[in-house]
């Protein structure tokens, strides 16, 4: 669709925590994931020039959120309509919006909303996005362009996922098509996730497979966040686990300790398979 722009990601601990997609690492940015709401709408954002040279920052606030593609590999959809239901895209304003960073120093930005009367409960969201751009161009590329070479300026771009939840506010998943499917050199997970209630699903989930005298002889553990629907695909390597009939355990949870994210009921699911 030319109104969105996909950016495929490696799915990878940082996109549970923080969904945050560091293309280099000139600057950071704290921190990593953002929940807003009636009681707090600002929240100060660090913006540390861990670099050697001084840079313009931008800031910029756009709509944006985690799919997946048909492989089960996640993307990040930026889309650029307005008035999509969840999104608070229009009504978060980060100040200041542009600014020069020195090198070695620390930059406040205060990112605020506004959310419009008569809001429906539920959660809302966006992407901050935060570029750097060298103010000056490296020696090397200066010296390029002198003798009729063009240079290579490096810019650098962190995203930002913040959430604003309004009232009572409820999340949890629904699995279908959930299939565990031995081949000659993997095993393939798979299922089908929609997400429930009114506000985004943050957690892990866990698989471990367990054989026939009860030993567990794999557990794997990865971060999931299912915004609308996700389809997910994990594949596991069969060096490390034998031939023989196996019970596979799937557990998906929240994580009830962090406050940030809602606690839901865990999600269980179990499957017997042989692996030939």
């Amino acid at each position: 669709m030319d109104h969105r722009l996909r950016l495929h990601t490696v799915f990878a601990l940082i996109i549970f925590l923080s969904f945050t997609s560091s293309l280099f690492a000139g600057f950071s940015v704290y921190p990593r994931y953002i929940v807003l709401d009636a009681s707090q709408r600002m929240v100060p954002l660090r913006v540390n020039n861990t670099g050697s040279q001084d840079l313009e920052v931008s800031v910029e606030v756009k709509y944006g959120y985690v799919i997946s593609d048909d492989s089960g590999k996640p993307a990040i959809v930026m889309d650029t309509l307005s008035g999509e239901p969840t999104s608070a895209a229009e009504w978060i304003k980060p100040y200041p919006e542009r600014f020069i960073l020195p090198f070695g120093e620390i930059q406040t930005v205060r990112l605020v909303a506004y959310p419009p009367p008569g809001l429906p409960d539920g959660e809302y969201w966006a992407r901050i996005i935060v570029t750097g751009v060298p103010r000056k161009p490296p020696p090397t590329a200066a010296a390029g362009q002198g003798k009729g070479k063009s240079g290579l300026v490096m810019t650098q771009a962190i995203g930002l996922p913040v959430h604003y939840r309004k009232g009572n506010v409820s999340t949890g998943v629904e699995v279908t098509d959930f299939r565990v499917t031995p081949s000659h050199a993997d095993i393939v997970c798979s299922m089908n996730l929609t997400r429930t209630g009114n506000a985004s699903f943050a957690g892990r989930w866990k698989i471990r497979f367990e054989n026939e005298e009860g030993k567990v002889v794999s557990t794997s553990t990865f971060p999931l966040v299912v915004f609308k629907s996700f389809f997910l695909e994990k594949k596991f390597s069969r060096d490390a686990i034998p031939t023989g009939r196996y019970t596979v355990q799937v557990e998906i949870v929240s994580d009830g300790k962090n406050k940030k994210q809602i606690p839901t009921a865990p999600v269980r699911l179990s499957m017997n398979i042989e692996i030939p």
